[in-house]
């Protein structure tokens, strides 16, 4: 309070990962596609290193709700524009498995 300003802090401090994911996630659910290989190679990583849940994408590609693959490009199908978040999230390592299948009130 010496300085006038509040005696707290809060806030995440993100990592390098985080920020590709961040962009990953941003493209996916703006733009409907994402350069996932480009993304992984201006920060570093393989692309690889940022699938959360590699099932659960190779299963969208075989069921026809995305095209590409991680080592390039990946476009949501027309088929598979509803399931944009179920994309998003196969990007996100923070987000865990949950049986729960609607929101809670």
């Amino acid at each position: 309070m010496k300085d006038e300003r509040l005696p707290v802090w809060k806030g995440y401090r993100l990592t390098r990962k985080d920020i590709c994911a961040a962009r990953i996630i941003t493209s996916i659910m703006c733009r409907l596609e994402v350069d996932v290989a480009g993304i992984a190679q201006e920060h570093g990583f393989p692309p690889t290193a940022l699938v959360a849940n590699a099932q659960n994408l190779m299963q969208m590609r075989t069921d026809g709700l995305i095209e590409g693959d991680i080592n390039g490009t990946i476009r949501v199908t027309s088929l598979g524009k509803p399931f944009t978040r179920i994309l998003a999230s196969c990007f996100d390592a923070y987000m865990k498995p949950s049986t729960q299948r609607h929101s809670r009130l």
